[in-house]
């Protein structure tokens, strides 16, 4: 049976789905979370620990978008439809308590990213196009 969009597995199934489901998205951003920190501090030649204390706003903004392109693509590889992909990578209002410094916006750019690589038509020029 499908109610709103959703199949309905029954109880236990319902449950390991959604928890591999969870374990497949964690790994997903930790992994990226890795490389993107990798990446950055080998870029920069710093520790990790002088990247959060010197460069915090740029290697949170890293992290962020470092985290949600492999969330996002393994989202497309397991079927999931596409908005749902972006509703999972939009930025997020921050909270009133968090500073404002530009990083939520890292992951709604990391998707259009994400999702330009994952569909080649959207690469592609129209025919008559410069």
């Amino acid at each position: 049976m499908t109610v709103g969009g959703f199949a309905d597995r029954g109880g236990r199934s319902q449950t390991i789905h959604f928890l591999r489901h969870l374990l497949e998205m964690v790994l997903a951003m930790m992994v990226g979370m890795f490389v993107g920190a990798a990446v950055f501090v080998s870029a920069l030649r710093i520790t990790v620990e002088e990247a959060i204390q010197d460069h915090s706003v740029s290697f949170v903004i890293v992290i962020a978008f470092s985290m949600t392109v492999p969330m996002v693509a393994w989202m497309s590889y397991r079927g999931h439809p596409r908005d749902r992909s972006l509703v999972m990578g939009a930025p997020r209002r921050p909270t009133p308590a968090a500073p404002r410094t530009g990083a939520e916006f890292a992951p709604g750019i990391s998707v259009v990213v994400a999702l330009a690589v994952g569909r080649p038509e959207a690469r592609r020029r129209p025919a008559g196009a410069r």
